[in-house]
């Protein structure tokens, strides 16, 4: 489950709009709090369109030496802008990339988010840090916007 929350970095055109400042706060796994310096309405538009839409549905990392990132442009493309960044996306997760299968079973049994949106929201800057905890180990995957391992 996710808890905690996530300051959105860039700026993402939702349904024609750019949404930019984007603050989301997660409890259970859930965006229970959320705010917006602009698109503030388009947003709550978004995340309303259906009862998953709330919910991660991925959560990817992209260093800062990917093409995209080293061009420093906003594209107001997802499929462009998502390769600039460290992202998250709210609504559906991707069934193909489970190991069980995309039946209904093994789709609901893995957690998977079934949503009828998908967008992305890139959270990672030059001086992202990330580690990963496991078993009372931490191990160094991002620093300085550069994966470690």
């Amino acid at each position: 489950m996710t808890d905690g929350y996530i300051t959105v970095k860039k700026p993402v055109k939702l349904m024609g709009t750019k949404v930019e400042g984007l603050y989301l706060e997660f409890k259970n796994g859930v965006l229970n709090k959320w705010d917006a310096k602009k698109g503030k309405d388009v947003f709550a538009q978004f995340i309303n369109s259906d009862e998953n839409a709330n919910k991660i549905g991925e959560f990817a990392l992209v260093d800062e030496t990917s093409p995209i990132a080293k061009s420093n442009k906003i594209f107001n493309s997802a499929l462009y802008d998502e390769n600039a960044s460290c992202h998250i996306a709210l609504g559906s997760g991707y069934t193909s990339c489970l190991s069980s299968g995309s039946s209904q079973e093994s789709i609901e049994k893995s957690g998977c988010n079934q949503s009828i949106v998908h967008e992305d929201f890139m959270i990672g800057l030059p001086e992202t840090k990330i580690i990963g905890y496991k078993a009372n180990q931490e191990t160094l995957i991002m620093e300085k916007g550069l994966f470690k391992i």
